[in-house]
């Protein structure tokens, strides 16, 4: 959920949205850990997810360009395994 919410409306807009849930979780600091690892992660989702993907995706045109599916075939699996490694290391190192 983070990782689609972050790309669709960006980081800040989406965590104003989820604060409140995350205040009411019975543990709200694990809560906003996790928000915070997700939502960084979600940067490498798509070529709009940060600026920095952006600017290679520029760069790239000089060598053929980088379209937005073609981001998205790389982009998706690193953002789920990138998130899902280091939900898991929280859960399990603390």
């Amino acid at each position: 959920l983070f990782l689609i919410g972050s790309n669709v409306v960006s980081n800040v807009p989406f965590i104003l949205v989820v604060a409140e849930p995350v205040r009411a979780l019975p543990d709200p600091t694990l809560g906003w850990e996790l928000l915070a690892i997700s939502s960084t992660f979600a940067g490498n989702l798509t070529l709009l997810g940060s600026v920095a993907n952006v600017i290679v995706a520029e760069k790239s045109r000089e060598i053929g360009g980088l379209g937005f599916f073609d981001y998205l075939r790389v982009g998706l699996p690193l953002a789920v395994l990138s998130t899902a490694l280091a939900v898991g290391w929280v859960l399990l190192v603390g």
